[in-house]
């Protein structure tokens, strides 16, 4: 490394270092930066290349160790190395959707190695806690509701019962989700602060623009057709994989459901408002938001974008 690259990283760790303590010692601030925490991993890695990017991982862990002891290298290793494989993206021109994907993998992976590490060495299982929460939490609900003497319906308490083992079996989906969220909220976070760092950052398609490939329907039906055909036990390793890919592809279509109906609106001239407010109600009743789940396989399917783009 050039002395100016050893300085720049210096001040860079020196800045992560900042974000790191207000993160562990201010809790509201913290949740906040908690999506900041990659950003100049991302910023060196998409400057200086992938072996810099190592390179200040390593310094980064040294100082992370030094600051909070071993405590704080969860953190640094999930956040860092999203950061890095982001920025690599970004340094080898990758486009912005496999970046995003590439980073999304990596917390994921990233994740589930933290949830291992802590169960065999330090004992701890963070997912048994949660689900032991959970059914806490469930029977206090139906405890408070007998102290009233308001009897829940059996059907009402057998759902509320079975809640754990539900999330048991969507954990993969709940996981890649959330880690597909964290990345988004930190890539809308970032861009304009390594835009004015003077780093080049692919061009994004306006939201109303993004849309599936045709294959996702042909991937919608043969889960399904798997789902209805293929015998599988209750809690197998089949079952378990359908349904999360199940709720991927319908959490995806949904997505393309409302980008349609913001496309719908551009062409429409109507105001930006009118499909944000459209896609808030649908998503937030359990039987609209079925139908933009439809809505997004029929735009997929029959081209319904170019078929509204045809009239005007």
């Amino acid at each position: 490394m050039s002395t100016k690259k050893i300085t720049e990283g210096a001040i860079m760790i020196a800045i992560y270092a900042v974000m790191l303590l207000i993160f562990l010692y201010l809790p509201i601030l913290g949740v906040l930066f908690t999506f900041a925490l990659p950003i100049p991993f991302m910023y060196f890695t998409a400057k200086h290349g992938w072996k810099d990017g190592l390179v200040f991982f390593v310094g980064a862990v040294i100082i992370s160790f030094i600051i909070g002891n071993i405590y704080t290298l969860p953190a640094t290793f999930m956040m860092g190395l999203t950061g890095v494989v982001y920025g690599i993206g970004l340094h080898n021109k990758m486009g912005l959707f496999n970046t995003y994907i590439l980073a999304t993998l990596t917390f994921v992976m990233n994740t589930v190695i933290f949830y291992f590490i802590s169960a065999i060495l330090l004992d701890v299982n963070y997912f048994q806690e949660l689900i032991q929460g959970i059914e806490q939490s469930i029977n206090e609900v139906i405890a408070t509701f007998e102290t009233f003497q308001q009897d829940l319906s059996t059907s009402v308490k057998q759902q509320l019962q079975e809640f754990p083992s539900i999330i048991v079996t969507i954990l993969p989906y709940l996981l890649i989700m959330s880690s597909g969220i964290f990345v988004l909220i930190t890539q809308l976070i970032s861009f304009p602060i390594l835009k004015k760092l003077g780093i080049s950052l692919p061009n994004a398609k306006p939201f109303r623009e993004l849309s599936l490939p045709k294959k996702f329907v042909w991937y919608f039906l043969l889960i399904m057709i798997l789902s209805m055909f293929v015998p599988m036990e209750k809690g197998s390793f089949i079952q378990n994989a359908i349904v999360n890919l199940l709720y991927i592809i319908q959490t995806l279509f949904t997505i393309q459901g409302i980008t349609f109906l913001f496309y719908f609106a551009h062409q429409k001239k109507m105001h930006k408002a009118i499909p944000a407010v459209v896609a808030i109600i649908f998503v937030f009743n359990p039987v609209f938001i079925i139908l933009l789940n439809i809505l997004g396989i029929i735009d997929v399917g029959f081209d319904l974008r170019k078929r509204i783009k045809g009239q005007k």
